[in-house]
């Protein structure tokens, strides 16, 4: 059976990674729709708010800046002042980690990153994050593969996870000789997941995520109990 290319995002192979059968249902059979919570609604909003205060200087909605001020205040003008700042751009890599245009066929991997700044030969990759989670994450180090691929004089790449509600950041530094190992725990996760469709063999998992996931018919799911609780 030939097995063709996926293009994949980090969310779509973490979904994979912490449960297949969820991945099976939401991205190849697509019949699970995507949810939305008040805590993802929130998220999208704060982004917007730092979005419009960078790209058209409006000030931070005074709930935004009640909750995170004191962090984004300092965050969002060190990354603006930068000789380029970008917001939300969509890059995008083929499987050698070449970079390509996301719309072209050969696009392997790509991804939305929330703010990147870029001075000389060093770059800024940042990712807001609203919750409570801390949960260990790989995504910066693809987003600093995504940017050497993009920008062949920057050296070096800060990422940073904005942990607003934690008021810390978690932060890295990757070289350019890095770039390739970047890749490496997602080519390992790509192979399983090709090798999952090719057998149509995808597991469900039961873990500390059942309880946020959207396939509700699944017997291990245990977000029906809180969705019927805050509905109640």
């Amino acid at each position: 059976m030939e097995i063709k290319p996926i293009r994949w995002s980090h969310s779509q192979l973490e979904k994979f990674k912490n449960c297949p059968w969820s991945w099976k249902r939401i991205y190849q059979d697509k019949d699970v729709p995507r949810s939305e919570t008040e805590q993802s609604r929130w998220g999208t909003y704060v982004h917007k708010s730092c979005e419009d205060y960078v790209l058209k200087g409006v000030p931070l909605p005074a709930n935004v800046a009640f909750a995170y001020g004191a962090q984004l205040q300092f965050i969002l003008p060190f990354m603006a002042s930068k000789q380029l700042c970008l917001v939300e751009p969509e890059l995008g890599i083929d499987e050698q980690g070449t970079a390509v245009a996301c719309d072209d066929p050969r696009c392997w991997s790509h991804g939305f990153i929330d703010i990147l700044a870029i001075e000389t030969q060093t770059a800024w990759v940042g990712d807001y994050k609203t919750g409570k989670s801390t949960y260990p994450s790989t995504q910066l180090d693809l987003y600093a593969a995504f940017v050497f691929a993009h920008y062949p004089q920057v050296m070096q790449v800060n990422t940073g996870y904005y942990r607003l509600q934690h008021k810390r950041v978690d932060s890295a530094v990757r070289t350019r000789a890095q770039a390739p190992e970047l890749l490496q725990s997602y080519r390992t996760t790509y192979a399983n997941l090709l090798s999952a469709v090719a057998s149509n063999n995808f597991p469900k998992v039961r873990g500390s995520l059942c309880g946020w996931c959207e396939v509700l018919d699944c017997e291990k799911n245990t977000a029906r109990a809180r969705i019927e609780r805050n509905q109640a």
